[in-house]
């Protein structure tokens, strides 16, 4: 189950914004060394970001009160986000007018990271020992560090035409991934009232 780290890694960074785009950029550019430091800084904190958020929601979860509000809470996360991206008519594809500084800072304070792992590691945390246990955690990490890779990897080689597919189909993109959003929360809180 684990495994599933690839493809909430890749979908972490799928749609077009201001780190993808600038990875974009610097690749096109063929700054190479430039290249490689941005993609090891990106990954390391997208590391450091889902080992911490889940431990802290580990820890929280230990007291089976605060365990219940974040459960509810990730779960009301999931359906205000999904309803938002179904009833979100202009959503804003990044420029290509992007600089270093500011992709950077984007890596590096990324706040929807732990709102992100509140959500799904609840979930990953149902089917497979994810609370408490060091090994889970750092193969979670390791999986999406490998499916963010993969969004990055196809952002540098087919950049303009994503963004392109993005411009042209943004608004089926984001009711599609809201009512997934919508019916992963409902059977989410109904899976939580079963308990």
């Amino acid at each position: 189950m684990l495994i599933v780290g690839i493809p909430l890694g890749f979908y972490g960074y799928l749609f077009p914004g201001t780190i993808n785009i600038m990875l974009m950029d610097i690749y096109i550019r063929k700054k190479i060394k430039q290249l490689v430091l941005v993609l090891a800084i990106a990954l390391a904190f997208e590391a450091i970001y889902c080992v911490t958020s889940i431990k802290l929601i580990s820890l929280l979860s230990e007291n089976s009160h605060y365990g219940d509000i974040l459960r509810v809470a990730s779960c009301a996360l999931l359906f205000f986000f999904g309803a938002w991206m179904i009833i979100d008519f202009k959503r804003n594809i990044a420029d290509n007018r992007n600089n270093i500084r500011r992709g950077l800072l984007s890596i590096i304070i990324h706040p929807q990271q732990l709102l992100f792992w509140l959500v799904f590691s609840h979930i990953i945390d149902r089917y497979t020992p994810l609370f408490n246990n060091n090994t889970s955690i750092l193969l979670l990490a390791l999986y999406n560090c490998i499916g963010t890779l993969i969004v990055f990897y196809f952002y540098m080689l087919l950049g303009p035409e994503i963004i392109r597919f993005f411009k042209l189909n943004i608004r089926r993109l984001n009711a599609l991934v809201g009512i997934a959003y919508v019916i992963l929360a409902i059977f989410n809180t109904l899976s939580f009232l079963n308990n």
